[in-house]
């Protein structure tokens, strides 16, 4: 199985408190640990002993996400959805009401999710360059991954990225992506 830039945009997105994340160099593949978990924790003195192989993940900033937000509500067309949009950028749970309010405006929300991997695409590529870290250019999925999760937080890391890809989808996919979890769910029994 291969990582991919999704999960790796949601890694460097993430902004949990107490979660670390971590590249790992020797197996090709994310690591996150919850230091409040007993064996986390045991598991994060064990990453920081081995600086060589692991490659800490600095999540951005909730506000620098926040300002890609605010400028991206600025460059909408729609005067109507780029009012609802601003209203929105006070208040709290903005990336939530954010997501739900261009969920109504499918053109405009395809453009959004189109900046942000951009941003988040040149900021991961720089991030890569400074470590040294290279990725094969061709790839959309340049990482490989082990098939299972090795952790609980991993496991749960991923239910979460398997739910957003889930709300991305068009209505129309859906039966056919339930059809497969549930394909899945037996073939794993």
């Amino acid at each position: 199985m291969l990582l991919s830039w999704r999960e790796l945009e949601a890694a460097f997105c993430d902004t949990s408190r107490g979660v670390h994340r971590y590249f790992d160099l020797g197996a090709g593949r994310l690591v996150a640990l919850n230091a409040h978990l007993l064996g986390d924790s045991l598991a994060l003195q064990r990453v920081s002993e081995d600086p060589g192989r692991f490659v800490r993940i600095e999540t951005i900033p909730s506000h620098e996400q926040h300002e890609w937000l605010t400028h991206f509500a600025a460059m909408v067309q729609d005067p109507d959805l780029r009012a609802r949009l601003t209203e929105t950028l006070g208040n709290a749970g903005v990336f939530r009401r954010f997501k739900q309010i261009l969920r109504q405006s499918p053109v405009e929300r395809q453009r959004w999710l189109d900046r942000r991997s951009e941003i988040l695409r040149d900021h991961i590529g720089a991030w890569l360059r400074a470590r040294g870290i290279t990725v094969d250019e061709q790839s959309s999925e340049p990482f490989a991954r082990s098939a299972a999760p090795e952790t609980p937080h991993e496991a749960a890391a991923l239910r979460r990225l398997a739910r957003d890809e889930l709300e991305d989808l068009p209505a129309e996919a859906l039966p056919l992506a339930v059809g497969l979890l549930r394909y899945l769910e037996a073939k794993a029994r």
